[in-house]
Order: structure tokens, then C-alpha cells, then sequence
């Protein structure tokens, strides 16, 4: 049975976007779908696509404001509430006008925390041992909403990019499906963010250049890095001519001059960083498969010779 007879026009694009469609088709009804067309030849895949083709929603395209303007300038759509996860494109007053209900945004943070395009990233990035979803009625000005809705969990200090969105995106569908009736039948009192408790805080767009090692970074924050990193763009560094992803580290109570590479007692690349330093568990060297970096010494007992 469906959580209301309301249909919905579904905003979304990336994989976040793509992987709650599919849960929430099995409780709501979507008219339409409103997802971004492929940047180029090269990309592949449109994840939101492909999950409403599956499931036989119409889909329409739009790369920008003005686009999605012209969709509901150009088009008669039913539906009386409009809900956005992932989406990517700020969305104009003019068409939120569209809606009776307005536009809910499933945001993966307690908003004010990390407004911005990113914030399951920089949940980790920072250290936080909790993260959460809101649910936000959106406004033009971005993530600056009143919410429906909140919840947080707690997460543990060895989470990675990957499994925290899972256990945000089901956090969300749970969200979603206990207020979202509610809020069409004007049952909610919309909440201000300022009552969250939190700080408000911005994420950004992560860049490839943004996954470099720096060295005169704490360890701890590398190793937060590369957890936050592991979707994309990973942590990478270079040793010996050799390009290497960093999958897995830790840290070690070590001082010496940031860059500067050593082996450990039980044969595991390390290196410095400006506080303590990080032993390399898992890489990824160019070319090859994933594999220890105490197995990538023993294929390169040269490499071995000049860091012992």
C-alpha cells in the first residue's frame, strides 16, 4: 500500500539519488523523474535514469535553473509536491511555485551542518562520530530551508565513504516514509534550522587534485582523507616512480620530517606527516590490484633496500 495518494516528481542525479528512487518507488507513486543528461561521451552511466526506466517513470532532463524552469513552463504535470535527493541544479522559485506542497529536500546531514553539495564527505573529513539526514522544504537560497524533520546515528571512526551513504540513504528512506504523509496532510510543524543545535558549516565540490597526499597535513587528517575519499577522487601519492592509491591506514605515534618514507618492524610502508605519521595497511599501485603494502615490498625489494 502507498504511504499516499499524492504522485511525486522525483529530483535526482548521482548514485546517492539513483539507489533512493528505487527504495522509495515502493512506497510512493512518481509522475515524473527530472535528472541531469550525461556531461560527455565518455559517461556511460545515468544512474537516476536507468533506475526510472526499470521502473517505468517518465523521465525528462534539464542541466541547469533555467532548463528545469522550461520543463514546467512547457509541461502539465499533476503532481502537488516535488522531492529532490542528490540533484545538483538549484532549484528557482519559480518552479517550487509549481507545487502546492512545495519541494522537500533529503539532505545527508543535520542541517545547518554541511549546506553544500557534499556533506556525507565531510562528515568524515572531520571526524564527527554521528551523521544524520533532514528533511528540508527547500528555498531558493541553498539548504537554507525550514525542515520537516531530522535523525542522526551514530557512526563509528572507521567508516568509509561508501558505507556511510548506504546507511544514510536507508536513514532517509525511514525519514521519508514516517513524515513525508504527514507533511501532505499538514499534520507537521516545520522546524528552523537554528534549533538542530548545530553549527552551521558549508561543504564543496571535491576536485581529483583535492585526493593528493600533503604531507604537512596532520596523519590523523590523511587518514580521515582517505576513508572520505574512497568513492572518489581516493588519496593518492607517488613513491619510487609509482603511482599509489591509499585503500586503508592508520595512524602511528612517529615523528620525523613530513615526506619522508620508512618501513616498519613488521615491513609496512609508512610515512611522515607534520604530526605523527601513516602506515600504509592496503594501496592500490597503478596497474596493479589492491594488496598490502608489506606484499607490494616484497615485489620491490629494491624499494625494500633504499627505505630500510
Amino acid at each position: 500500500m502507498k504511504k499516499t495518494s499524492e504522485k511525486i516528481i522525483y529530483f535526482g542525479s548521482g548514485d546517492l539519488a539513483a539507489k533512493s528512487l528505487e527504495l522509495l518507488s515502493q512506497d510512493f507513486d512518481f509522475e515524473a523523474v527530472i535528472t541531469k543528461p550525461k556531461k560527455n561521451n565518455i559517461q556511460k552511466v545515468l544512474p537516476v535514469f536507468d533506475v526510472a526506466k526499470k521502473l517505468s517513470i517518465p523521465t525528462y532532463f534539464a542541466s541547469n535553473k533555467s532548463e528545469v524552469n522550461s520543463l514546467f513552463e512547457n509541461n502539465t504535470f499533476k503532481a502537488n509536491i516535488g522531492l529532490l535527493i542528490d540533484f545538483g541544479i538549484i532549484i528557482s522559485d519559480q518552479t517550487i511555485s509549481k507545487f502546492k506542497f512545495g519541494i522537500v529536500n533529503s539532505h545527508f546531514s543535520v542541517l545547518p551542518q554541511w549546506r553544500g553539495p557534499d556533506p556525507i564527505t565531510y562528515t568524515i573529513l572531520s571526524g564527527q562520530h554521528s551523521a544524520g539526514v533532514s528533511l528540508m522544504k527547500i528555498v531558493e537560497k541553498m539548504d537554507e530551508g525550514p525542515l520537516l524533520s531530522y535523525r542522526e546515528i551514530n557512526i563509528n571512526d572507521t567508516i568509509i565513504n561508501e558505507e556511510l551513504a548506504d546507511e544514510l540513504i536507508y536513514l532517509s528512506h525511514n525519514l521519508i516514509n514516517d513524515t513525508l504523509p504527514d507533511f501532505i496532510d499538514g499534520k507537521i510543524e516545520l522546524i528552523d534550522q537554528s534549533l538542530t543545535g548545530k553549527i552551521i558549516s558549508y561543504s564543496k565540490i571535491i576536485k581529483k587534485t583535492d585526493g593528493t597526499v600533503d604531507f604537512n597535513k596532520t596523519a590523523q587528517d590523511i587518514e580521515r582523507q582517505i576513508r572520505a575519499f574512497s568513492t572518489w577522487p581516493k588519496t593518492r601519492f607517488n613513491i619510487d616512480g609509482v603511482d599509489v592509491i591509499i585503500t586503508k591506514a592508520y595512524v602511528l605515534n612517529r615523528q620525523g620530517n613530513p615526506g619522508d618514507f620508512f618501513i616498519t618492524n613488521d615491513s609496512y610502508i609508512g610515512f611522515c606527516c607534520i604530526e605523527n605519521s601513516l602506515i600504509i595497511e592496503e594501496m592500490l599501485p597503478a596497474g596493479r590490484k589492491k594488496m598490502s603494502s608489506k606484499n607490494y615490498l616484497i615485489g620491490h625489494p629494491s624499494l625494500f633496500e633504499k627505505l630500510r
